[in-house]
């Protein structure tokens, strides 16, 4: 593909995104009229007109949209390959990687990988973004992201998938709580008001187990991820569940109390998700091994 055809196909995957050729000048850093000559030759080789101008909108037509991901996954892996230099040297390298997990990933695993990334590579940078699930393998495909650290499950035969560790999940009370204690019974547990996590965090073993027992936490604030939960376990009654390695890190710092849970539930899989072409890489065999050797012993059976 020449260099015409990739600023053809870059400028029609960022208008469709940005919906207006202005934005999208701008973050290709080009003039306006380029956008709009390369969209005319889309235009004529499509015969269709591929965007119609609706409210100050670029509204993409039928064929735009049929278009956007096949040209978006070419243009990723476009970019994959020509960012990826045929050596990586750890030691020498600026390159920045791009890292998605959760709020929990964020407090229990990434100061480990942190610190192993700056043992063997000083100059390497870390970019951390919020886990949106939903476009969780679309990123990973368009080259958008280099890595997914998780416990729900991504499926995409396009990605690779690697189990990090199992952990189990732990109550999370106020210190001075009056009325539960280390280990609760279930109607004691039920009996208390909690704090509900989005499924979308991906947390949802304790709920879930629940349900198979025709039962449900009595919910009195539901949160987005983990973030907001020591500040309200500390000055509240309400009850939260967190896994066990983060239930340990609030109890250290004196904001929570870890309790054992009234039930036995299954242990939730924590994985790295990476593009499967990425790994053959020499720098994503490097980033996958590095997670790999710095986060699998975190088992919490």
């Amino acid at each position: 593909m020449s260099s015409y055809d990739i600023a053809m196909v870059r400028s029609f995957v960022t208008v469709f995104e940005t919906m207006s050729v202005g934005i999208a000048a701008e973050q290709l850093h080009v003039s306006q009229p380029a956008i709009s000559y390369n969209l005319g030759k889309l235009r004529r080789l499509f015969d269709d007109p591929l965007f119609h101008k609706r409210n100050g909108r670029m509204e993409p037509t039928t064929l735009a949209e049929s278009l956007y991901p096949e040209l978006v996954e070419a243009l990723g892996r476009l970019d994959s390959v020509l960012a990826q230099p045929l050596e990586f040297d750890p030691a020498a390298s600026t390159r920045t990687f791009t890292l998605v997990t959760t709020d929990i990933g964020l407090i229990g695993l990434v100061p480990r990988l942190i610190q192993a990334i700056a043992a063997e590579a000083p100059r390497v940078s870390l970019h951390i973004e919020p886990l949106h699930l939903s476009s969780a393998a679309d990123d990973l495909i368009a080259g958008r992201i280099d890595a997914v650290i998780c416990t729900p499950q991504i499926p995409s035969k396009d990605l690779t998938r690697d189990i990090l560790f199992m952990q189990r999940y732990a109550g999370v009370r106020a210190p001075s709580h009056p009325r539960i204690g280390d280990a609760p019974t279930l109607e004691e547990y039920l009996a208390e008001r909690h704090v509900s996590i989005s499924r979308e965090a991906g947390h949802t073993v304790v709920p879930d187990h629940l349900s198979t027992l025709g039962r449900e936490l009595d919910v009195a604030i539901a949160v987005p991820n983990f973030m907001a939960l020591p500040g309200i376990i500390a000055e509240t009654e309400y009850l939260g569940f967190a896994p066990k390695l983060t239930a340990e890190r609030l109890e250290a710092t004196g904001t929570a109390r870890a309790f054992t849970l009234p039930f036995e539930t299954a242990l939730a899989e924590v994985s790295l998700y990476m593009l499967r072409r990425s790994v053959r890489s020499a720098a994503g065999a490097w980033l996958r091994s590095t997670i790999i050797d710095t986060l699998q012993d975190l088992d919490r059976h």
